[in-house]
């Protein structure tokens, strides 16, 4: 048997739930192991050792229902391509332009009120 591992995000209410599910129904450091990061609250990772849970459907749905599906690293970027973040930086250099020349004429204003 191979042990499936689950990776999550930030999604604390969905990971909760996933947590607490089977720790209310499975055996912990024996059916699996939870990873929580240093300061975290809710677990990053879950390491499954008892293939039944990875058939337990009501398991499956509550990983589910977490951002990224309980696979967070390759699913981080699964509703962006390439061309939403190019548009973003686009409308982002766009907004520091505008901001340069409303400073450049706030500057020239100011310069002219004190005779300079």
């Amino acid at each position: 048997m191979i042990n499936k591992e689950y990776y999550f995000g930030y999604d604390l209410d969905n990971v909760q739930a996933v947590e607490s599910y089977v720790k209310a129904n499975y055996k912990e450091d024996t059916d699996f192991q939870v990873f929580v990061g240093y300061g975290d609250d809710v677990m990053n990772a879950l390491e499954i050792y008892n293939d039944e849970i990875n058939k337990d459907k009501k398991f499956l749905e509550l990983v589910s229902n977490c951002v990224g599906e309980g696979d967070y690293e390759e699913d981080e970027d699964e509703d962006c391509d390439e061309g939403d973040y190019e548009e973003e930086e686009v409308v982002h250099e766009e907004a520091m332009y505008e901001e340069e020349e409303e400073d450049e004429r706030e500057s020239d204003w100011m310069a002219g009120r004190l005779g300079y």
